[in-house]
């Protein structure tokens, strides 16, 4: 009794409690002045103190009235201002509501209303997920433990309406009073929230469910417009998604067809002239086989691009460890790229240690990416161009640089280059090198995959160094 009346007027005065009281002292003065009327009509001789007596009673009244007004009014503010001014909280709050930005903010705000203006101890916002209560957030005395979040969900399965009243026992402060539920459209509960009264066993008003189920439905077509919103930005998202989808085919198309059409042409030009040329030297002839087969060897390395990025999407891409002399493997590489070296004239220089420099790797697979690197520096370097590749051997990695004399790249698409089908933004560049952008993909996954890392160094009008990082393996 001391705790939730005496301690809590707010609990405790009721509006018809205090209007009750009033009106009982206003009925003793009236009666009171009867009294005195019947006493002076009777002729007693204190005729001047009844009729003294009898106006001020009289003139208490009036101000009794009109005070009594003013002292509704002042309750009504101060301890009911719901129902006094429904309209225009409802209104302010249906407003504060609608300034969420998400599920969050409008549960949140929607727990501090409940709190501010309904005679409510504690509040507790459960969310239902894949058809369980999840406590969510809360609001009101902390010290309040509730029960476990799914002991709500048997009292309010089945439930109509938005406001559901639970039968809680007389002594156990740790069971809600009421369940305010938030629905979906189709009648599905989206999240409920759980009340606890300032005095416990008590009921609400009808002003106060009236604003519940208010605040509910707000609630409801809030949340509603939320989704709806999303759906259209994933519907957007995906509709673009699509669309570079059908551009990147495209351009992808178009670049595969632009690098096999080029070797192509050429291994077919000069098949035509040994075919049908009797009259070539030996030496013409085993220049034209040896451009046949450079050709050959450039179609082989863009269809080798082109099916690793389909076996790394599909996690299909194996490698064969086995202890690999870096030394070897790039002057494999560079022997390998002897016919491109020649067709750009490029001056490749190479700086390898006296000592082996073992790492445990896939040979083809690294002398592959030495390939890539080597073509991309040829392609986007001055002419000549000038390249060299050095190889170090560290405490517990081995380095392998490759730097170039090229165009460089800008800084905002360093961290871009290395994904798939990424070209540099400048249209003239990407006419004159063709490539498909898989190359630098292909790169990154390879070194990661045997533990490594690669790392760009660029200068714009200068040129670009790549480095790669292997950890040393056993001799």
């Amino acid at each position: 009794f001391i705790r939730y009346n005496l301690l809590n007027l707010r609990s405790f005065a009721r509006r018809q409690r205090i209007s009750m009281v009033f009106r009982l002292l206003m009925y003793a003065c009236i009666v009171f002045i009867v009294g005195v009327l019947a006493g002076h009509w009777r002729g007693t001789e204190y005729f001047d103190a009844y009729v003294f007596i009898t106006l001020s009673a009289g003139a208490s009244v009036a101000l009794l009235l009109s005070a009594g007004k003013k002292f509704e009014h002042y309750v009504d503010e101060s301890l009911f201002e719901t129902k006094l001014n429904f309209r225009k909280i409802l209104k302010d709050s249906i407003a504060d509501l609608n300034l969420a930005l998400d599920d969050r903010s409008i549960f949140q705000t929607l727990l501090q209303i409940i709190h501010q203006h309904l005679p409510v101890r504690f509040a507790a916002l459960y969310q239902v997920i894949n058809g369980s209560l999840h406590q969510a957030g809360g609001v009101g005395d902390t010290a309040v433990s509730v029960a476990h979040d799914n002991d709500l969900l048997p009292h309010i399965n089945g439930k109509t309406g938005s406001l559901v009243h639970l039968k809680t026992a007389k002594n156990n402060r740790d069971q809600f009073d009421y369940a305010l539920m938030i629905r979906r459209p189709d009648g599905e509960l989206d999240a409920c929230v759980g009340l606890i009264l300032e005095m416990r066993n008590d009921t609400l008003e009808d002003e106060d469910r009236d604003f519940l189920s208010s605040l509910a439905a707000e609630t409801s077509q809030i949340l509603n417009r939320f989704r709806l919103q999303e759906e259209i930005i994933m519907k957007k998202d995906e509709t673009r998604r699509l669309e570079e989808m059908n551009a990147l085919k495209s351009f992808f198309v178009s670049s595969v067809s632009h690098d096999l059409r080029l070797p192509l042409t050429s291994i077919r030009m000069y098949a035509e002239m040994l075919d049908g040329n009797g009259v070539l030297s030996a030496k013409k002839k085993r220049e034209f086989v040896r451009t046949i087969l450079g050709e050959t060897g450039r179609l082989t390395r863009h269809v080798e691009n082109i099916l690793d990025i389909n076996s790394i999407e599909r996690g299909k891409f194996r490698f064969m460890f086995s202890p690999v002399d870096l030394r070897i493997v790039v002057i494999r590489a560079v022997q390998a790229m002897e016919y491109e070296i020649k067709k750009h004239s490029a001056r490749v220089k190479t700086s390898l240690p006296k000592i082996p420099v073992i790492v445990s790797a896939d040979e083809a697979a690294v002398e592959h990416v030495l390939m890539n690197l080597l073509s991309n520096a040829m392609k986007y370097s001055r002419r000549p161009p000038k390249i060299s590749i050095t190889v170090t051997k560290g405490a517990s990695v081995a380095s392998i640089g490759v730097a170039d004399n090229g165009i460089g790249i800008p800084r905002n698409e360093r961290s871009n280059i290395f994904e798939k089908f990424y070209r540099i933004h400048d249209g003239n560049i990407s006419a004159q090198t063709g490539g498909t952008g898989i190359g630098l993909a292909v790169v990154k996954y390879i070194v990661e995959q045997h533990g490594g890392t690669i790392r760009l160094e660029s200068t714009l009008s200068k040129g670009s160094t790549f480095t790669l990082f292997l950890p040393l393996g056993k001799k």
